[in-house]
């Protein structure tokens, strides 16, 4: 009698991703040694990484899935060697919690599939609809009512690039995945046309960039995506509008982009930092505050993969670049391209050249929840084939 009041590990995990991905994002003072402040919805990762406990203790692995055992070593990777190259273990043990947390999300994703598929898909797909709606709002109330309002524009990131990143992955998962989310027809057109507009006014010229690519790819059959893609690149024409400017660039002004300069420029004052300890093992976390310069003080590498470079070597880079080719590979077969996998995995990994966003908080978590909950989704698809 009493087990029926029980809730499952995976059910509370779940409640409290939840309440973490819609925590505000408030500053409450900056943090010495560190380049972001600490924040409620920080605070709120520490609360769902406690809840993570008691689901990852009962959770039973299959140490024969070659992602398990993937995923396992790149976590005692961090764990065993951030300590030791780190020059501040307080950063450190944050960064092994912080990263144990977004790889947890996975699993978490894959789980929640199993308890209610159209649930887990309609936390992503929602999430990244209200982001849409809370920028299109600020957009509105300030070009049309001059009223500014900073707590809308981007959502719940309050800055383009994790915002673009999110409604990007909640866009695709939609696209690919809305019947099994048990989406009407109706609210898929509405939630279509406002995380397209949102995407196109992101001022994230990447996010825009990476989602076409990714949707032309994973849908090369499809004229009717190559015909979107013509129309935005149209818009781009008639719209001022930052994130539609890819369509405009070319190697000229592509190289004269300032922002590409800084990056450029980190690259080679990292090649001036390194030595070859730090090459292969990295420099700890936060390292790369030792060269890389933002707006004339120490600042972001802005690309995901410079970043782990930096804080933890080439092995460990060489690692997660491996995992991206062979979720892709993986991604070909029928079942993961339609479930959105592909697009999924290129999204990402063109989206982490030019961005940090998916070792970022809250961004980075909802990123694996969504590719562990698609796999899942894919492997659903595989199961009632062959039933």
């Amino acid at each position: 009698m009493a087990a029926s009041f029980l809730i499952s590990p995976v059910k509370i995990s779940l409640v409290f991703f939840t309440l973490f991905i819609f925590t505000p994002r408030i500053n409450f003072f900056q943090l010495s040694g560190g380049v972001s402040d600490l924040r409620l919805d920080v605070l709120s990762m520490f609360l769902f990484w406690a809840a993570l406990i008691p689901y990852l203790c009962f959770k039973k692995f299959k140490v024969t899935n070659p992602w398990v055992l993937f995923f396992i070593f790149l976590w005692f990777q961090v764990a065993l060697i951030l300590p030791i190259t780190s020059s501040h273990p307080f950063n450190a043990l944050g960064q092994i919690l912080w990263y144990s947390s977004m790889i947890a999300c996975v699993w978490l994703g894959y789980d929640a599939g199993r308890i209610k598929t159209s649930s887990a898909l309609k936390i992503v797909v929602y999430f990244s609809a209200l982001n849409s709606l809370m920028h299109l709002s600020g957009l509105f109330l300030y070009h049309f009512l001059g009223i500014y309002t900073k707590h809308l524009w981007f959502g719940f990131f309050h800055v383009p690039s994790p915002f673009a990143f999110v409604v990007a992955i909640g866009f695709i998962m939609m696209i690919h995945t809305w019947e099994d989310s048990a989406i009407s027809k109706r609210i898929f057109i509405t939630l279509f046309v406002i995380n397209m507009s949102a995407l196109l006014l992101s001022d994230s010229r990447v996010g825009a960039g990476a989602f076409f690519i990714a949707l032309i790819i994973s849908k090369i059959n499809n004229v009717r995506w190559f015909f979107a893609v013509g129309v935005a690149a149209l818009a781009s024409l008639l719209v001022k509008s930052k994130a539609l400017s890819i369509f405009l660039m070319d190697f000229e002004t592509l190289s004269a982009d300032p922002s590409l300069g800084v990056r450029f420029s980190n690259f080679v004052r990292y090649l001036e930092w390194v030595d070859l300890e730090k090459f292969f093992f990295g420099g700890g976390a936060l390292s790369f505050l030792e060269y890389s310069i933002q707006y004339g003080r120490p600042g972001h590498l802005d690309s995901f993969y410079a970043k782990i470079l930096s804080d933890h070597g080439f092995i460990f880079t060489g690692l997660v670049l491996l995992g991206f080719v062979a979720a892709m590979l993986q991604s070909l077969s029928r079942n993961y391209r339609l479930a959105g996998g592909l697009a999924l995995v290129v999204f990402i990994a063109v989206f982490s050249l030019v961005n940090e966003a998916l070792s970022s908080v809250k961004s980075g978590h909802f990123a694996f929840f969504a590719l562990g909950l698609c796999f899942f989704v894919a492997h659903h698809k595989v199961i009632k084939k062959t039933t």
